[in-house]
């Protein structure tokens, strides 16, 4: 079951705090026995700038039933991506410095096809990975930024929050933005959560 609440922090591209701080302000009782009973906690909200251009915040926490390495494991290889991301047809690494990649995307929604370089930084001990916008590329969206953070909860399993914040740059029909800003953030996290506790099932019947 997905349960929605309302947005407790200025959607600012700017202003996102770290993620560890952010999941330890989630981590409220009331969340953690929701997300116990295998729900997801769902926050967002959406705008529009003066030219009508639509933007998105977004944060998912949820219980995924796998240890932190192999979780870990899932995000942090770029060509895994396509096996939880809806939309996503394309990825692509351009280059890979310490602790760094930088990525390629491409997604398509209905007849809209964008394309986006982000830089993804990774520190495993801390169990998070964030990305940004690399501006210094061609992109077509004006701006995102985001998180993943990954904490041991108990024997193989892990709290796990995922955080987006999107500036699309682009006017939208209402069925794309529903489709985007709205069913695509908790699809993310139910998608990768169901692709790793099937592996789990999988590695059992083995």
């Amino acid at each position: 079951m997905m349960r929605l609440l309302p947005v407790l922090i200025s959607f600012s591209m700017t202003t996102l705090a770290g993620p560890v701080e952010e999941l330890d302000k989630c981590l409220t009782q009331e969340n953690l026995e929701r997300i116990e009973k295998n729900e997801l906690v769902v926050y967002k909200m959406g705008a529009k700038d003066a030219d009508g251009s639509a933007q998105a915040f977004g944060r998912v926490l949820t219980i995924i039933n796998r240890p932190k390495q192999d979780i870990w494991r899932l995000l942090s290889h770029a060509e895994e991506h396509l096996n939880y991301q809806p939309h996503l047809v394309a990825v692509a690494r351009y280059k890979t410095e310490d602790g760094q990649e930088g990525l390629k995307e491409t997604v398509r929604v209905a007849f809209k096809t964008f394309t986006y370089h982000i830089i993804e930084t990774y520190d495993e001990e801390a169990g998070v990975i964030t990305w940004r916008l690399d501006k210094s590329r061609e992109n077509s969206i004006r701006d995102t930024r985001g998180s993943w953070v990954i904490r041991p909860h108990g024997e193989d399993r892990c709290i796990v929050m995922y955080t987006i914040a999107v500036d699309s740059g682009t006017v939208f029909p209402k069925f794309i933005e529903n489709i985007v800003f709205n069913k695509d953030l908790p699809t993310v996290v139910k998608s990768m959560k169901k692709y790793l506790e099937d592996q789990k099932k999988q590695d059992a019947d083995e």
